[in-house]
């Protein structure tokens, strides 16, 4: 399952995602991936370092780099762009 507005972990978004074409995201390390997965569900900051067990800083460099890689402006942008590409569902 990917995170969704449900509560979600992003090992389970590995291990049931079908196959697919290539993507925005493909850019991302493994961990951008993962932030990018709970900021564009609508985690803050705060809960994705608490659930990543990662620091707030570190969640918020990742934030500034996958805006960067994947060309968007604000959190808004990377969800609508998540959920178009598939790696977030409602």
């Amino acid at each position: 399952m990917k995170p969704s507005l449900c509560d979600a972990t992003p090992s389970d978004t590995e291990a049931t995602s079908p196959e697919r074409s290539s993507s925005v995201f493909d850019k991302l390390t493994p961990r951008e991936r993962e932030v990018a997965e709970w900021l564009s569900v609508g985690a803050t900051n705060h809960e994705i370092a608490e659930r990543l067990q990662i620091s707030v800083k570190t969640v918020d460099s990742h934030r500034v780099r996958i805006k960067e890689k994947v060309k968007v402006r604000n959190n808004v942008e990377l969800a609508r762009l998540a959920l178009r590409e598939g790696l977030v569902t409602l």
